[in-house]
């Protein structure tokens, strides 16, 4: 009779299980597991308590997940593992059936009893092959034999362990792809939006405020010389500045805006829904000053500024590219104009930009289409009249543009990487007209000008130029290069070794436009500089004015101490001549004496002074001069 009650119950039990196993199969969070388990449990062994808890990272405490039925605890609390009980089943993984809870020597076992539950069944929930967490069953009084409650339970609580590792699996699959999305989405060095996310952002706003006719502004952010804290201080120096800026940023505007790092030290924000420039202007006004306080990393405290573009939509553009383009042009002419501002983009700017676009693609062709060309102007000896060098000058007339100006055209090469060419093409062709007028004066040099951007650290000009003296065939010596303070000083350890080896090779090397670069007294000492030439905004009007002429004076005692030969450039009346001959100065260049000329207009100049010398005749330029 007991044996057929018990496989009777045995039957119903099963059925309950299968019922509960189809509803797990939904169950899609650990309190709705319990639910359905704590219904099943119920009717199998008359539960009116069940838990479930995880044992936390320090091994000493366990937390309750999710909790039914009488309930004094609360879902999330921390328990001591020793009071409740657990430890052996989260070491061992050994489940336990507790009959009796007269005697309980736990706390939670003695609250429990007073709650009137008096079964207790704790069985581990295996995930994955290791214990995951425990589960908790308690009821008042059971009618099941004690083996056949165990084997119940024990079968209900594998159930719930398989539904909670589903559970477990999609939870953190879900969180990785979280995390991914988020990845992608974000600086990791500042936590901002990245490239991708602020366009896709932008174009999302900008369907937005067409429908509801609505405007967008854009802020275009670069730090003001950054590069130089990470040249001298270090790269981890400046990646803490870039996270203190962004935090600024962040700061000032509120979470109402994007912020994202565009890339490197530039930072791009997006302002939606604005009512007015007015209103774009005081934030923008708010960036510029929030970067005014030093910033404090380690033991340095700098000074922080920045350049800000600003652009609207639809005014400035209505694509996401334009709108950055833009943003980006208008920061660029904040720099221009000192740094440390903000400007906002105009036509005009566009114009202007879209020129030397413009100009960039077509200087890339420039060489390979024979645009260019060079003239020359002769420099001479005051006191022989002589002509001793000449200088050579790099002119371009664009089929598809026109005539442009070297001081338009050579900060664009500079800029594109095209400058190197340009150099090689000046020298090659300025040492083949030498070739030539070295038949009417074999002294003769050329003096050919080097940019800033030789001096840096890819530049290979020592190589270059000793290859265009090798296929010319011309002496060193004969061949004299002309670079700035400026140059000089924008890459000194490179332009120190660069002017050594030059020198080394018996190249002549001048300095350009002296006294306007602020260049150190003390490191040009330092350079093998063989001449310098007077800038000709110091010789313009030197007769009549004596601040000029003290200038001037200086920069002739500088040379005589240093042992360097003296040029003044721009000479263009006798009194600027003779009161440059009567100071010491000892070479000329300049409208009085030639006007820039083609090759052939040197070769002639030349075979005149050799067939006067010939004649002992004085040069033309003395007679000239008085």
């Amino acid at each position: 009779m007991v044996t057929s009650m018990r496989r009777q119950l045995y039957a119903e039990h099963l059925e309950q299980l299968n019922c509960v196993a189809e509803q797990l199969t939904l169950s899609n969070s650990i309190p709705d597991v319990l639910d359905h388990v704590a219904v099943c449990a119920e009717r199998l062994v008359g539960a009116k308590r069940v838990s479930y808890c995880e044992l936390e990272d320090d091994g000493e405490h366990i937390r309750l997940l999710g909790l039914v039925g009488k309930v004094e605890d609360q879902t999330g609390q921390l328990i001591s593992l020793a009071e409740s009980g657990l430890g052996p089943i989260f070491a061992t993984g050994n489940g336990r059936y507790v009959s009796s809870l007269e005697y309980a020597t736990t706390a939670k076992g003695r609250s429990l009893r007073s709650s009137g539950l008096n079964h207790v069944w704790s069985l581990p929930i295996i995930c994955g092959g290791a214990v995951e967490g425990v589960v908790n069953i308690a009821s008042p009084s059971i009618e099941l034999h004690s083996d056949d409650s165990y084997s119940v339970v024990e079968t209900l609580s594998r159930l719930t362990g398989s539904t909670i590792e589903r559970i477990k699996a999609r939870d953190q699959s879900e969180a990785l792809l979280r995390q991914l999305v988020t990845q992608s989405a974000t600086d990791p060095l500042t936590g901002l939006c990245n490239r991708a996310e602020f366009r896709r952002r932008l174009q999302s706003s900008i369907e937005q405020a067409e429908m509801l006719q609505q405007s967008i502004g854009i802020l275009f952010l670069d730090l003001d010389l950054f590069k130089l804290i990470n040249d001298t201080l270090g790269h981890s120096v400046g990646d803490t500045v870039l996270q203190l800026v962004a935090g600024r940023i962040v700061n000032t505007l509120g979470p109402s805006y994007t912020v994202a790092r565009e890339g490197g030290d530039e930072f791009i924000i997006l302002l939606p829904g604005l009512t007015s420039d007015t209103e774009l202007r005081n934030i923008a006004g708010s960036v510029v000053t929030a970067m005014k306080p030093s910033v404090l990393t380690g033991s340095f405290e700098l000074d922080v500024s920045a350049s800000i573009g600003v652009c609207r939509f639809p005014q400035d553009g209505t694509t996401v590219d334009d709108l950055i383009k833009n943003a980006d042009i208008a920061m660029y002419r904040a720099k221009d104009l000192g740094r440390n501002q903000y400007q906002f983009y105009t036509r005009e700017l566009g114009e202007a930009v879209a020129r030397k676009v413009q100009l960039s693609r077509a200087l890339a062709h420039a060489i390979r289409d024979n645009e260019f060309n060079l003239l020359f102007q002769p420099q001479i000896d005051i006191v022989t009249g002589q002509i001793v060098a000449v200088e050579a000058l790099l002119r371009w007339r664009s089929a598809e543009v026109g005539n442009i100006p070297p001081d338009v055209f050579i900060p664009i090469a500079e800029n594109s990487g095209l400058i190197a060419d340009l150099t090689s093409w000046v020298l090659k062709n300025a040492l083949e007209s030498l070739a030539h007028w070295h038949k009417y004066n074999p002294d003769l040099r050329i003096a050919v000008n080097v940019s800033a951007r030789e001096f840096s650290g890819n530049s290979n000009l020592f190589e270059r130029v000793v290859t265009a003296l090798e296929r010319s065939g011309i002496e060193p010596q004969a061949l004299e290069l002309e670079m700035t303070e400026t140059a000089l000083l924008s890459h000194p350890e490179k332009a120190a070794l660069l002017i050594k080896q030059l020198s080394d090779a018996g190249v002549q090397l001048a300095i350009d436009d002296f006294g306007t670069g602020y260049a150190s007294m003390s490191y040009l000492i330092q350079m093998p500089i063989d001449s310098i030439k007077i800038d000709r905004s110091f010789v313009n009007g030197l007769e009549n004015d004596r601040c000029k002429q003290a200038v001037v004076n200086g920069i002739f005692n500088i040379a005589t101490d240093m042992q360097l030969s003296c040029v003044g450039e721009g000479v263009e009346n006798l009194n600027q001549l003779n009161w440059l001959r009567e100071k010491g100065c000892r070479f000329a260049q300049g409208y009085l004496i030639s006007k820039p000329c083609s090759a052939s207009e040197v070769a002639d100049m030349l075979k005149q002074q050799a067939t006067r010398a010939e004649a002992e005749e004085p040069a033309i330029v003395v007679k000239a001069a008085g």
